[in-house]
C-alpha cells in the first residue's frame, strides 16, 4: 500500500502512536488455502483494514513448528487512522 507524502511525514512525527495487533490463529486441517486467501497480503482482511488511513501493512506468518497454526501482525498508526465501520 502507498501512503501519501502527508501520512508517511505523519507517521514519522509520531513514531509513538503505532500500535502493532497480532492475531494468532488455529487453522482448520484442509482449510490452510482458504485461510490464506483470507488473511494473506491481498486477502479480505487485509482489504478491510486498507480502507482506514492509517493502515500501515499487515503479515502473515506461519508457526513452522505447528502446522496449523499462524499470526497476522498489523501496524497502524494512530495519528492518521480513521475507524473502519462495518
Amino acid at each position: 500500500r502507498n501512503l501519501s507524502k502527508n501520512q508517511i511525514e505523519n507517521v514519522m512525527k509520531n513514531p509513538d502512536k503505532m500500535f502493532i495487533r497480532m492475531w494468532q490463529f488455529q487453522v482448520n486441517p484442509g482449510r490452510e488455502a482458504e485461510f490464506e486467501k483470507a488473511y494473506g497480503p491481498n486477502g479480505d482482511w487485509v482489504e478491510l483494514f486498507r480502507q482506514s488511513s492509517g493502515f500501515l501493512k499487515t503479515e502473515l506468518h506461519r508457526d513452522m513448528d505447528r502446522r496449523f497454526a499462524a499470526l497476522t501482525v498489523s501496524e497502524v498508526n494512530l495519528g492518521i487512522f480513521e475507524p473502519v465501520l462495518i
